[in-house]
């Protein structure tokens, strides 16, 4: 069942529960008490109806994350479709949910179509909190497309804007690894492999999900190869292949060891 559905049956079920709540007292009350019954009821159906619909919200970006962790792309943008047709008439929400498409977009390997995504997001209808993430995928989706330079100057927004806070895992993922990870992975496509190892080291020490090890020890063992580092090359890589075997940095990291040595390409 579609979201703006769930949001009208939920509309309904309050105005119709408040309804059978208002015949109920007119049998059992003389009538100017039914009335204020009445209005009490009808006082409070905007409360509710407001809990019922950021309820159904935070089921429906619940199902969104779902989607995107087991990379259904296409349910994950039918489901962004069907968001921004309830949220048509705010600004700020559908600002969110391009942010929240320009992630699925960067998850399907579309980095220059989401760089150009989040580029076009109005940061200033984003709450603050959420504007390092936005950054920091901003960052990526560029050093990915091969936008080094400007994907480095990103990246240090993103730690700017999250100051001593980034420090600190608030959720699931770690934003300043993350951060770390992806100042790196920049710095290196920008051509600075010497400056991309420390940040890369500080966010493999730091830990996080199989994905983003593999994708930090690709871009470690690239910079350290660059750099004429042979052995510790091949020891990030082989640590970024069996991090996630099955995800594109790991199976690079992989044709790497096997002996590939083409030059890196974004």
């Amino acid at each position: 069942m579609s979201v703006r559905r769930q949001l009208l049956l939920a509309r309904w079920a309050v105005f119709a529960l408040c309804a059978l709540a208002i015949f109920a007292t007119t049998r059992v009350a003389d009538l100017p008490v039914s009335w204020l019954l009445a209005v009490g009821l009808l006082a409070g159906v905007r409360p509710v109806q407001r809990r019922a619909n950021r309820f159904i919200a935070h089921r429906a970006f619940v199902k969104l994350y779902g989607t995107m962790n087991e990379e259904r792309f296409e349910d994950a943008h039918a489901l962004l479709g069907d968001l921004r047709r309830v949220y048509a008439r705010s600004a700020s929400a559908l600002e969110l949910l391009r942010v929240h498409e320009g992630s699925v977009l960067v998850l399907e390997g579309r980095f220059v179509d989401a760089a150009r995504l989040l580029d076009s997001v109005d940061r200033r209808k984003l709450e603050p909190a959420l504007v390092p993430w936005f950054l920091n995928n901003l960052a990526w989706a560029l050093a990915r497309g091969g936008e080094g330079a400007r994907a480095v100057t990103i990246a240090r927004e993103s730690i700017d804007a999250s100051g001593a806070s980034g420090d600190v895992a608030r959720t699931s993922e770690d934003l300043r690894a993350c951060q770390l990870g992806t100042l790196g992975a920049a710095l290196f496509v920008a051509g600075q492999p010497g400056d991309a190892i420390d940040p890369l080291e500080q966010a493999i020490a730091r830990g996080g999900a199989p994905r983003h090890q593999a994708a930090r020890g690709f871009y470690l063992g690239e910079a350290l190869h660059a750099l004429g580092r042979e052995d510790e090359a091949r020891t990030a890589w082989k640590r970024a292949s069996e991090a996630a075997p099955s995800h594109d940095l790991g199976r690079r990291a992989r044709d790497r060891l096997e002996g590939a040595t083409t030059p890196y390409r974004a």
